[in-house]
């Protein structure tokens, strides 16, 4: 006899679930999951000329529909299994301040663009460049939790990986660390 299904219950697949929110399973399940969310922002991002006011335009994508849509998703996913979703999000963002600003954009000022406003940035940040720091930052802040709930400290799978990734993506940074440390 088959148990009765629950609306509560999620069955699992072969590849992966959903845990509050966040994908677990393969890479392909992970970055499926990840396309799907971005494939949801571009339908918002299309929109945003319609408002016909670039500042307001220019706010939304720097407040909402930038690096916030992707940030819990960041954060609880390793970026190597995001990697195709990351370029074409931050496709996407790139294209809608194209829209924005009117004209074409080059690699340098698209760099600018996403610096802080206080370095004379636009304030939009990449979600590929930022992907490694937001992991390996949820990890390290949810260590003391994990080891309460499972009585030992497990680094996830991918964590490896991506401090790697950001300690070789800070080594290139034109950033002084001590400076920004001391900050």
């Amino acid at each position: 006899m088959e148990p009765i299904p629950s609306p509560q219950v999620q069955r699992i697949g072969p590849d992966g679930i959903t845990l509050l929110g966040a994908p677990l399973g393969t890479d392909a399940f992970c970055n499926h999951f990840v396309a799907s969310r971005v494939l949801k922002i571009r339908s918002v991002l299309n929109c945003l000329p319609s408002l016909e006011d670039p500042q307001i335009e220019l706010h939304l994508l720097r407040s909402c529909f930038s690096f916030p849509k992707l940030c819990y998703s960041l954060r609880t996913c390793p970026s190597f299994k995001l990697q195709a979703s990351l370029k074409e999000f931050d496709f996407l963002v790139n294209e809608a301040l194209i829209s924005i600003v009117g004209q074409t954009l080059s690699a340098a000022e698209f760099q600018q663009a996403n610096l802080p406003t206080y370095k004379a940035g636009i304030g939009l940040r990449s979600a590929e460049w930022s992907a490694d720091a937001a992991f390996v930052a949820s990890v390290l802040e949810t260590a003391d939790l994990r080891e309460a709930m499972l009585g030992r400290v497990l680094a996830p799978p991918g964590m490896a990986l991506a401090e790697a990734a950001l300690t070789e993506r800070l080594a290139d940074s034109p950033v002084d660390l001590d400076t920004l440390l001391s900050a």
